[in-house]
């Protein structure tokens, strides 16, 4: 099936497209995410050049089914970056763009095992106050996780948990727990609390500063 959508060319283009912007509208039925994700990888290999352009509009199509972010526009984005990548010369400066800065999170998500994807979290720390504050949350939340699990008995966690809150302060956010355990009675679900921690437990550097911290 796969060969006869290829020689499709912009028609499959096209029909393919259209039919995951419809998912998004919730004009499908449900089960559509199924396949969705092996759809959208199709379009870059039915055309390297026109499969871009509808990979790009895949990820500006408003809506809030989660199925879609998760299985179209995350893989539409992760497939923009990996288009960006073949071209060589990236990052140009050394630093991750905002634009491709939720694709490069997204891939770090998948990094096995854990002590690889933390390694990969310090070498991104230089881009992330580029990033939008959404970003540097998510970024900061991914990291969190990697050092929780990576040296447990070390405040790192806390860290990159002030420092996601302080980006974000999202009332609802998981950064908000690592505060709430080494804070205790003087815990607040505030910005200004979430600056404070920020401040008093700054972002280690590397693997080696993490595994003492806060030593």
């Amino acid at each position: 099936m796969e060969k006869e959508i290829v020689v499709g060319g912009k028609d499959a283009l096209t029909a393919i497209s259209g039919y995951l912007m419809s998912c998004a509208y919730g004009k499908v039925s449900q089960g559509w995410w199924e396949g969705a994700a092996g759809l959208t990888r199709m379009l870059r290999k039915i055309d390297k050049t026109e499969g871009l352009k509808h990979l790009t509009i895949l990820t500006t199509v408003n809506t809030n089914i989660y199925e879609y972010q998760t299985q179209v526009k995350n893989i539409a984005e992760r497939e923009l970056l990996v288009a960006e990548k073949e071209k060589g010369n990236y990052p140009p400066d050394g630093k991750i763009p905002e634009k491709y800065a939720h694709a490069e999170i997204l891939e770090l998500e998948l990094v096995s095992p854990m002590e690889e994807r933390l390694e990969q979290c310090f070498g991104m720390l230089d881009s992330v106050d580029g990033w939008s504050k959404k970003n540097q949350a998510f970024f900061y939340y991914t990291a969190a996780r990697a050092v929780e699990k990576v040296y447990p008995e070390s405040k790192a966690v806390v860290a990159f948990s002030a420092a996601q809150v302080n980006a974000d302060p999202d009332r609802g956010s998981l950064g908000w727990d690592s505060l709430k355990r080494v804070e205790g009675d003087a815990f607040e679900k505030t910005a200004e609390f979430a600056k404070k921690m920020h401040e008093k437990y700054p972002v280690p550097k590397s693997m080696q500063e993490a595994e003492t911290y806060p030593g």
